[in-house]
C-alpha cells in the first residue's frame, strides 16, 4: 500500500483509551483525596452539609451517601459508558485501524469484568 491508501489510527479509538485511563486516574485521585486528605473531606462536608446537620447526624448521612455515590459511582460509570460508545463507533468506521477502538472497548469494559468476578466469588463462597 502506498501512503495515500494506508489506514490511519482512529481518533475516536484513541479518545476512548484516553477516557478509560482518565476515569481510572480520576478514581484513584478521588480515593486519595476523600480518604487521606482531611482538608478535602472538610471542604466536601462544608459544601454539602449545613453546620446544623453534621456527618454524624443521620439526616446529614443521606447527603453524604449521595455525594459519595456521585463521586465514586455516577461519574466513573458515565465516563466509561461514553468511552465505550466512542470505542464502538471507532471500530465500526471502515477507513480506520481497529487497534485503539478495540483497546478502548476492553479498557472501558474492565470495571464490569472486575465487578462480575468479585460478584461470582462472593456468590460462590460459603456463608
Amino acid at each position: 500500500m502506498d501512503a495515500v491508501t494506508q489506514k490511519r489510527h482512529s481518533k475516536l479509538g484513541i479518545a476512548s483509551c484516553l477516557m478509560a485511563f482518565g476515569i481510572w486516574l480520576y478514581f484513584v485521585v478521588m480515593l486519595y483525596l476523600v480518604f487521606y486528605v482531611d482538608g478535602f473531606t472538610k471542604l466536601l462536608s462544608s459544601l454539602f452539609l449545613p453546620d446544623s446537620r453534621g456527618i454524624s447526624d443521620f439526616r446529614g448521612m443521606g447527603t453524604a451517601v449521595v455525594v459519595f455515590a456521585v463521586i465514586f459511582f455516577l461519574i466513573p460509570v458515565a465516563g466509561h459508558i461514553f468511552g465505550l460508545l466512542m470505542g464502538v463507533i471507532g471500530i465500526i468506521l471502515p477507513k480506520n485501524k481497529r487497534l485503539f477502538p478495540a483497546a478502548g472497548i476492553m479498557l472501558n469494559l474492565l470495571p464490569v469484568v472486575i465487578l462480575s468476578i468479585f460478584y461470582l466469588i462472593g456468590t460462590l463462597s460459603p456463608s
